[in-house]
């Protein structure tokens, strides 16, 4: 039987960064799925809960904020990743998130590597937390 990848749903209004997450991600095989904006993220996310196994979430956005939208998602499915990224790192709800659980923020801007480092923690959470079937495997850079 095919082991199955991570899936990764990105969503930022900044469609350059957003591609740019993208693609680093798929490079180290993981399956990714975007959305330009917090409603379309709820949507995406809905339509494929089962198979989202982290979220990286901007936290200024159009229509539904980054924080709004990470709040439903956990209503939706309890203990769901997210990644919060934010050029705004003095904000009170960064420094609130970062100061519960630092490795589920990421300040703008930032290199590949960091983002790889935050992507890889959660995930192999995600496996140690009740994810049977799922692996991880670093690729070599």
């Amino acid at each position: 039987m095919e082991k199955e990848r991570f899936t990764v749903l990105v969503v930022d209004d900044a469609a350059a960064l957003r591609e740019f997450v993208m693609d680093e991600l798929a490079s180290h095989g993981i399956a990714t799925i975007g959305a330009a904006d917090g409603d379309s993220g709820l949507e995406v996310f809905l339509a494929n809960r089962d198979r989202i196994d982290l979220v990286i979430v901007d936290m200024l956005m159009p229509k539904m904020s980054g924080l709004d939208l990470a709040a439903e998602l956990e209503r939706r499915k309890p203990g769901v990743k997210i990644l919060y990224i934010s050029g705004q790192g003095d904000s009170i709800a960064m420094e609130s998130i970062q100061r519960q659980s630092a490795e589920r923020v990421l300040l703008k801007p930032f290199k590949p590597g960091a983002l790889m480092e935050r992507v890889t923690q959660l995930l192999s959470s995600a496996v140690s937390y009740g994810r049977p079937g799922r692996t991880w495997k670093r690729e070599s850079a």
